[in-house]
Formats: C-alpha cells, structure tokens, sequence
C-alpha cells in the first residue's frame, strides 16, 4: 500500500512538473501576444494561438489526470501546497494579469479592422458606382463642318 501511494505521488509530482513547465510556456506566449499585438504581426498572434491551443488541450488532460489521482489517494492526508503548486499558482496570476494586458489591444485592433473594412467597402461602392457612371457618351464628329 506504501509503495502504491509513493507511485502515485511520484506521478502526481510529474504532471505537477509538466503542468508548470506549460503554464510558464504559456505565460511566455502571453507576453509574444502582447508584443504581437504592439506591432500589428498578426502572423505571428495566429501561430501563438495555435500553440497556445496545444497547451491548453495538454494542461486539460493533466487536470484529468490529477482528479482521477485524488480520487486513488482519496483515503489519505491531503498534502500540503509544495514549491510546485505554489509556483503553478503564481505563473497562473501571471497568466491572467497579462491577459488582461493583451485583451484590449487586441479588442483595439479589431475594432480598427472593422473601420478599416467598412472604410474599404465605401471606397469600393464609390468606385463601382463612378466606373458606372462614367462612360463617355458618344459625339458625332464631323470634319467637314
């Protein structure tokens, strides 16, 4: 029963491990975003996001992994929070605190986008509506008169 409980720990210290390694990952992507977006490289906001998406679909399956753990050691001591968790937490505020950084550039350029397009489409309903409008008109020309 020892050696099962050890074992498990053991894995629980792993994916703890894993899962920070992620969360810092994560946190270095949040702050290319916010950079990203500074400079308008959307080509590179469109790379992190799918990194990002990566991360997050592993750090799902190691939150699953952590609940089907608790439940196998449910019968023990709940362990005090270690350096990792502490650490997890920490790099989980970081996340959210730079998120929110990133949030309203990107809502900013969006919106200018949206200006931009709707500038873009008027530019084009004039062009259309004066290529229709303009052509000449014929004019007899006689020389002799």
């Amino acid at each position: 029963m020892n050696s099962s409980i050890n074992a498990q720990s053991d894995s629980v210290i792993a994916i703890l491990v894993e899962q920070c390694q992620d969360l810092e990952r994560l946190l270095l992507l949040a702050r290319q975003e916010t950079l990203a977006l500074r400079t308008n490289d959307f080509d590179q906001l469109l790379d992190i996001v799918k990194e990002r998406a990566v991360l997050t679909s592993r750090l799902e399956v190691y939150h699953q992994q952590l609940a089907e753990l608790r439940g196998l050691i449910k019968g023990s001591e709940p362990a005090t929070p270690s350096e990792i968790v502490t650490k997890t937490q920490a790099l989980v505020m970081e996340l959210n605190l730079q998120y929110s950084e990133s949030k309203p550039l990107l809502l900013a350029a969006r919106e200018k986008l949206l200006q931009d397009t709707r500038q873009l489409e008027q530019v084009r309903r004039g062009v259309n509506g004066y290529s229709q409008n303009s052509y000449p008109t014929s004019v007899a020309y006689d020389q002799h008169l």
